[in-house]
C-alpha cells in the first residue's frame, strides 16, 4: 500500500543547487555594481543641480512666454511627467545610490523661482501691450502704451503681493506641527527649554541629565 505525505509548509525543506549564490555574496555583488557607478552627490559633484535647472529652465519657458504659447502649460506637464520616469531609472540604476540628507528648503532655488515668477509679470505685459493689437480700438491707451504698459505691472506686482501673503508657504496645522517638533527636540534632545509665562518673565529650564552630558563631551572631545 502507498501513501503520499505531504509536508506542510513549515516543514518544507529549501534545497539549494551547488551553483546557487547565498544571500550574502547576492549582497556583495549588489554593492560591487554600486561602487562601479559615478556617484550622485558627493562633495565635489551635485547630482542635484542638473535636476533643478531642468525644472527651472521648463518653470521659465511656461512664465515667460505664457501669453505668446497658451499651450506650454500642457506640454511642459507632460513632459515633467516623463521626466520624473527618466530621473526614477536614473538613480535606480545609473548613478550610485544617493544617501537621504535632510533639507529644510530649496534653497538658493527659491530665489530663481520668485525672480522667474516676478520678471514673467514684466515680460507678458510688454507681449500684450506692444506686440498684440489689445489697444487697436481703444485710442488713448494706444497713444500712451507704456503708461498702460507700467499701470498693468505695478497692478499685477501688487495681486502677486497679496497673493504671495495671503497664502502660506506651510499651512497652519504643519506650522503648528512643527513648532511642537522643535519643542520637543529642544527639551529632550538639547536639555534646556524656555517657558514665557504671562506676566512676561523667561524661565529656562534645564534637564541636568542630558544637558551636562553634552557639555562634558563637548569639553572632553
Amino acid at each position: 500500500m502507498q501513501r503520499n505525505f505531504r509536508r506542510t509548509s513549515s516543514e518544507t525543506i529549501n534545497y539549494r543547487s551547488p551553483s546557487s549564490k547565498s544571500d550574502i555574496e547576492i549582497l556583495r555583488d549588489q554593492i560591487d555594481n554600486q561602487i562601479q557607478l559615478p556617484p550622485y552627490i558627493t562633495r565635489d559633484v551635485d547630482g542635484t543641480l542638473g535636476d533643478y535647472l531642468q525644472i527651472s529652465i521648463l518653470y521659465g519657458y511656461i512664465t515667460l512666454f505664457a501669453v505668446a504659447f497658451p499651450l506650454s502649460g500642457i506640454l511642459t506637464f507632460i513632459g515633467v511627467i516623463i521626466e520624473t520616469y527618466v530621473d526614477r531609472y536614473k538613480l535606480l540604476y545609473m548613478v550610485r545610490r544617493p544617501l537621504p540628507l535632510g533639507a529644510k528648503n530649496i534653497n538658493k532655488w527659491k530665489v530663481v523661482l520668485v525672480f522667474n515668477s516676478i520678471a514673467s509679470i514684466v515680460t507678458n505685459a510688454a507681449i500684450i501691450c506692444f506686440t498684440m493689437p489689445t489697444f487697436s480700438n481703444w485710442e488713448s491707451a494706444k497713444n500712451n502704451k507704456f503708461l498702460v504698459y507700467a499701470c498693468f505691472c505695478i497692478f499685477m506686482l501688487l495681486l502677486r503681493a497679496a497673493i504671495a501673503f495671503g497664502v502660506p508657504d506651510i499651512p497652519l496645522k504643519y506650522h503648528l506641527i512643527l513648532k511642537r517638533h522643535q519643542k520637543i527636540a529642544q527639551k529632550f534632545i538639547k536639555g534646556w527649554e524656555v517657558v514665557k509665562t504671562k506676566g512676561g518673565i523667561t524661565n529656562v529650564y534645564v534637564n541636568p541629565t542630558i544637558y551636562c552630558v553634552q557639555r562634558s563631551e563637548k569639553y572632553y572631545n
